[in-house]
């Protein structure tokens, strides 16, 4: 049972507002009717751009130009010996607005998360990790900065919790459908057994991101772009109270409901679970019949529901919107 899912390029010839791929020439420069033709229709755009074997993309949304002009977008961008990615925008003139910059690598990262720093070492905000078989990272630049280094995140240890772990025996689906769960990961735990210890306070860590839409331009229904953040955050990471034993969906709700995000869900009998139908107004096969929103916990994607998912001290939730059923956001199906 998936939770959400997106995908696509390119092939949607109704995006009427999306003003399609971009290549920049040899000098990487944009010129300024291109930017106004963004900024008159409301358009979004992407720019593509080669850096050896590195390829970039700028998402650049029309509502964000407020004074068109001729732009260098090229980007150098290069590996230091301790797998930092660094990278430099040709250009010392700010762009006036602030597009987003995703970056894909030859290869696959292992890490789950990554931070941008500038050229002095100071951290600036977090990057997404997309992709399967190549990571993509993508942040939003900030004004005046023309160089960036992008780490991947040191692995936090979990804490220890009170959680049953499977022992990898099951071979078949429980009676809600669930296969079997992978050794030395949570087991389910049914919305009805949850503990009933309210006093009991810990804290996990929360996000919510739509950003692989914005490698997906072209499959996003047309009627969604008003509600597609520009830098594909709907919530940065905030760091969430919880009752030792509240499930995934119960914090969810609670945390859309204190920071003002829409949330749209159903119950699933046959899965004892709820169904995530939308978050921040995006839904299922909004962008591409595979998208929709899924769900991690400490890196791993539970092959169960957000209600059967109970969670302890020291968790780190990521409710992220997929175009291939998880596997573009370090994973498989969830539900």
């Amino acid at each position: 049972m998936i939770c959400s899912l997106l995908a696509g390029c390119m092939k949607n010839a109704e995006a009427v507002n999306f003003a399609g791929n971009i290549d920049l020439g040899e000098d990487g420069i944009i010129k300024k009717e291109v930017f106004a033709q963004l900024t008159e229709q409301g358009e979004i755009a992407s720019i593509f751009g080669k850096s050896g074997e590195y390829s970039y993309k700028w998402t650049v949304a029309g509502s964000d130009v407020t004074q068109p002009r001729e732009l260098c977008m090229a980007v150098e961008i290069t590996k230091s010996s301790d797998g930092a990615i660094a990278v430099r925008l040709k250009t010392d003139d700010s762009f006036g607005f602030l597009p987003t910059l995703s970056i894909t690598l030859p290869d696959k990262w292992e890490a789950h998360s990554a931070s941008v720093y500038d050229a002095d070492g100071k951290k600036l905000s977090a990057a997404s990790v997309t992709g399967s078989e190549r990571t993509t990272l993508s942040f939003k630049i900030q004004d005046g900065v023309f160089a960036y280094v992008i780490r991947a995140d040191e692995e936090t240890p979990v804490p220890e919790s009170s959680a049953k772990l499977s022992d990898g025996s099951r071979t078949g689906q429980d009676e809600y459908k669930t296969d079997p769960v992978p050794a030395g990961k949570p087991e389910p735990v049914e919305p009805e057994d949850k503990p009933g210890d309210t006093e009991r306070k810990s804290y996990c860590t929360f996000s919510i991101d739509c950003l692989t839409i914005l490698n997906n331009l072209g499959d996003l229904k047309p009627s969604k772009l008003d509600v597609l953040p520009t830098d594909g955050v709907i919530l940065g990471a905030v760091q969430v109270e919880i009752y030792e034993g509240e499930s995934v969906f119960d914090v969810l709700k609670r945390v859309c409901r204190e920071h003002g995000i829409q949330l749209e869900a159903s119950w699933t009998p046959g899965y004892n679970s709820a169904y995530v139908e939308g978050i921040g107004n995006l839904y299922e096969k909004d962008c591409g019949e595979l998208s929709g929103w899924t769900y991690s916990v400490n890196g791993w994607q539970p092959n169960y529901g957000c209600s059967r998912y109970a969670l302890h001290n020291g968790d780190v939730v990521k409710w992220r919107y997929t175009c291939d059923l998880g596997a573009d956001v370090g994973g498989g199906v969830a539900a």
